[in-house]
């Protein structure tokens, strides 16, 4: 490609990103031209943003559309490339993006461009029109995290939206800690070793989200990272609990916020209803006290919880694993769910 030639503010190319260090996103991405054209013309450098499904949606980071797919402008992360690093973004020959007949976008702030679309109709680019919700861009091709305290069925429930939504499912590995049973046996013992493995599990799983790109197929967890934090708080004596904070900060700034929690409550006698039902043999010990002090522990960070948009959801009285109509009613509040905090409940609940 000659410097500058058919290079223009709001084009969409391919790109090699490595080498990066640290928290740069890395591997070939969809990135979009954000230099002026009266620098492009002239330059063998372009400044680009990249594109990305794995990102939560800060201010800074601009929503949008590419072929076919949300996802966000990763303002934070622009950088200059060199011209021979471009390489279209869809089969076609690079041309001059041309404005498609579909719905328009939306008006932006000042700073912010109006004119983001990409290479031929695979290449489009675009910002999702004001107000959409879960239902355009979200319930598909995104990251939702269920959670809730033990025995209220967030694995049952993420299993199906993953299936709705045609996600991958990232599942937590709980039978895999080996200190789980030895700290129901013995909490005081084992609860640091307990929570320690589950932390670095997770990290470790949570930091694959962080490579999706833009073509990603979304995905379903059930469980937050920062979950660990509740079980922390409730079970590590003030000395470990201050060590484990100096761990999960370290580890909980490189992972990439959910697009949506959905968090499903109950009354402590509904979960250990669902546990005894289950019967898994180290659960056994489980008393109702306990499952009191995590109810209102769940509550409690939640209540404060502001990283991601949030769907409560009061799951006492109904039964998505067995009822169709239940499931189905859920699923219709998360692809309506927008911003900040909504509480869903239904009509059986009490």
């Amino acid at each position: 490609m000659v410097a500058g030639e058919g290079v223009h503010r709001g084009d969409v190319f391919l790109i090699n990103l490595n080498p990066s260090q640290g928290g740069e996103i890395r591997k070939t991405r969809p990135c979009v031209v954000v230099s002026p054209d009266e620098l492009n013309a002239h330059l063998r450098t372009f400044i680009v943003a990249p594109l990305t499904t794995g990102a939560h949606g800060y201010p800074f980071r601009i929503p949008c559309r590419f072929a076919g797919r949300g996802g966000h402008v990763v303002l934070d992360q622009i950088r200059t490339v060199d011209h021979e690093r471009l390489r279209c973004a869809s089969s076609r020959r690079c041309s001059r993006p041309e404005r498609t007949t579909g719905r328009a976008a939306r008006s932006v702030p000042a700073g912010r461009s109006t004119r983001l679309y990409g290479h031929g109709e695979r290449g489009m680019l675009s910002l999702p029109p004001e107000g959409e919700g879960m239902a355009a861009e979200r319930a598909t091709g995104r990251y939702i995290a269920v959670e809730g305290p033990i025995g209220v069925g967030k694995t049952a429930l993420a299993r199906r939206l993953a299936t709705e939504f045609g996600s991958q499912l990232l599942l937590e590995q709980g039978e895999e800690n080996p200190f789980l049973r030895r700290f129901y046996e013995d909490p005081g013992k084992y609860a640091f070793q307990t929570q320690l493995f589950f932390l670095l599990e997770r990290y470790r799983q949570q930091r694959t989200l962080g490579q999706l790109d833009l073509f990603s197929q979304g995905t379903v967890a059930d469980y937050l990272f920062a979950r660990d934090v509740i079980f922390a708080q409730l079970n590590l004596s003030p000395d470990e609990f201050g060590l484990y904070q100096q761990i999960y900060q370290l580890l909980d700034r490189q992972l990439p916020r959910p697009d949506l929690v959905v968090y499903l409550e109950a009354r402590p006698e509904v979960l250990l209803r669902h546990l005894r039902k289950r019967d898994r043999d180290y659960e056994r010990g489980i008393t109702p006290e306990y499952l009191g002090r995590l109810t209102e522990a769940f509550r409690n960070f939640f209540h404060h919880y502001t990283e991601a948009p949030l769907l409560v959801v009061n799951c006492s009285d109904i039964d998505f694993v067995e009822h169709g109509g239940d499931l189905a009613d859920l699923i219709k509040e998360i692809r309506g769910m927008r911003q900040g905090v909504q509480h869903y409940i239904p009509l059986g609940s009490r």
